[in-house]
């Protein structure tokens, strides 16, 4: 938000100054202030990774937000969150019906009112669509009736609510490429992650979906299986929360690179955006996806590109909407019309639909394009 307002206070030097006043007085002046400014903030955690010093302002935020609301009212949309994620699974399964509901000019009217923006439209059932590609759901049941065989080839691949709801082609697309190259990929039931109640200050519910979803991929560590994760948010989060079994696509598909040489891809050039927090917080993403192309013999270029603007929810909130354009603007737009540009983050690709009007593939996408 810095880049694009050139204001100080929205940066996260600004925010820590801003921070240390209040702690030494929480007026309502200097709770005003620090509010104001974190209003702006994306929660992309990017400062975390590149700070020299390492300051953490969205995981302050929420601490502040929870104690700012317990004297001070929130919004309605607030509460709308906090139950968001358990409604999206719930309208995923009816996705029909979900969008009739949500896109039609009184919804839009409505939730318009409330201070949302260019909500995303539900995609196709995603067991429905892994049931016509003979993928397997990686239940308990099925996961105990493996056999030592069976095991060895077992990939189990952890689908986020944002992509298994709003965008399952990667999902698709990661279990065709491990079938191309000897795997057999089970994907997991969706499960919560509660990444937008932490952004909001709903530590205490955060802090129970957190627990659950850990004990989940806890449980998947025991069996000795692969468990691999594609939206590099969500991965990042659940990785930092304590599930460091939990592997990266590329670093997955990096490590079986001569299975994909064998399958003789041949495409490209393509040029790759990748996701801001996973670029900061994972350096070593973008040569890992060079080494997955070159071994497929795709050539791909890295692009030096900021944060996209969209961060989660923060582009769907109707007073941020114009932030985020100018955001995107500074170093996505204008790069994404030849058709070779290609994305890891669920909210980049929303997001360079929206103001670009073309959704960049996942890169696993163009891989099984490819082989």
């Amino acid at each position: 938000s810095y880049k694009a307002t050139r204001d100080k206070t929205q940066s996260p030097n600004g925010r820590s100054a801003l921070f240390r006043a209040w702690a030494r007085d929480p007026s309502p002046e200097a709770t005003a202030a620090l509010k104001a400014s974190l209003d702006t903030c994306l929660s992309c955690r990017a400062c975390a990774s590149a700070c020299p010093v390492k300051v953490d302002i969205p995981t302050m935020k929420a601490r502040f937000l929870e104690t700012y609301y317990r004297t001070h009212r929130r919004p309605l949309r607030d509460r709308i969150v906090r139950v968001l994620e358990p409604a999206i699974l719930t309208a995923r399964r009816v996705p029909r019906l979900a969008n009739l509901m949500l896109h039609n000019p009184v919804s839009a009217a409505l939730t318009r009112a409330l201070g949302f923006a260019d909500l995303p439209a539900f995609a196709d059932p995603l067991e429905r669509a892994l049931k016509r590609d003979g993928v397997e759901a990686a239940t308990d049941a099925r996961l105990a009736r493996l056999s030592p065989e069976e095991r060895e080839k077992a990939v189990i691949l952890l689908p986020d609510t944002f992509l298994a709801s709003f965008d399952t082609g990667p999902i698709l697309a990661a279990a065709k490429v491990l079938r191309a190259i000897g795997r057999t990929p089970l994907v997991a039931p969706v499960q919560a992650n509660g990444k937008a109640l932490e952004v909001r200050g709903f530590n205490g519910a955060f802090a129970r979906t957190r627990d659950r979803l850990q004990a989940r991929l806890a449980g998947y560590a025991k069996t000795g299986i692969p468990v691999v994760a594609i939206e590099p948010a969500t991965l990042i989060q659940a990785r930092s929360d304590g599930a460091t079994a939990l592997l990266p696509l590329d670093r997955f598909l990096r490590d079986h690179a001569s299975a994909l040489r064998a399958a003789g891809a041949v495409s490209g050039p393509h040029r790759l955006f990748l996701h801001c927090t996973e670029k900061t917080a994972d350096t070593g993403t973008g040569g890992r996806w060079q080494e997955v192309f070159r071994a497929a013999g795709i050539p791909i270029e890295i692009v030096d590109a900021g944060c996209c603007g969209m961060s989660g929810l923060f582009g769907h909130e109707r007073e941020h909407r114009d932030l985020s354009r100018r955001i995107f603007e500074l170093s996505w737009a204008g790069r994404l019309d030849d058709g070779a540009a290609m994305a890891t983050g669920f909210s980049c690709r929303c997001q360079a639909k929206r103001f670009a009007g073309a959704r960049p593939p996942h890169p696993v996408e163009i891989l099984a394009r490819a082989l």
